[in-house]
């Protein structure tokens, strides 16, 4: 049985830096849709939020969300799923907060 583990994302990590990018290059390969991670914003400090989900081990998932301001925020998502094969997907959301 696989073990889940959801960890937020340090900023200066280069273990979960190179996890992303190889998490980009396995979406690329299965999707053929380019999907980012804007490792850009995710990577530096005060940069946008990020949670990590592994799988035994090995990043399956990236949820990475930011503010743009008091009223409108970004929500990104990554993930590899394999039920019958692999298969990439990617969300992205921009709307206005509720209040």
């Amino acid at each position: 049985m696989s073990t889940y583990q959801v960890i937020p994302m340090i900023y200066h990590s280069k273990e979960q830096i190179d996890a992303i990018i190889s998490l980009e290059q396995q979406c690329k390969q299965l999707d053929s849709e380019h999907l980012k991670a804007d490792l850009d914003h995710i990577s530096k400090k005060d940069g946008d939020h990020a949670l990590l989900c592994y799988r035994d081990s090995e990043l399956v998932g990236l949820l990475s969300w930011y503010a743009s301001d008091p009223e409108t925020g970004s929500v990104n998502a990554i993930y590899i799923h394999s039920i019958v094969a692999k298969v990439c997907s990617a969300a992205y959301c921009n709307k206005p907060f509720s209040t």
